[in-house]
């Protein structure tokens, strides 16, 4: 059965600004460890929120779905 996966951001500080990550989660637990796994990845951020975005994300001349289906 296909899975529905909700977009998340993951916000960190770095020094003065800001970086973001965008991934796809089936729900806050999973989102949790998958930031977790960033946060390995890149210890020297630090982390300032994560939120799901259902309605979607739009960076300068993309935009990315607010959910997508996952086959199994």
């Amino acid at each position: 059965m296909d899975q529905i996966l909700t977009l998340w951001v993951l916000e960190c500080a770095e020094g003065k600004t800001c970086r973001l990550f965008t991934f796809y989660a089936r729900d806050e637990q999973d989102a949790e460890e998958q930031a977790t796994s960033i946060l390995v990845k890149f210890p020297h951020l630090l982390r300032e929120k994560l939120h799901p975005q259902p309605e979607g994300f739009k960076y300068v001349y993309t935009e990315q779905p607010g959910h997508i289906q996952k086959a199994n």
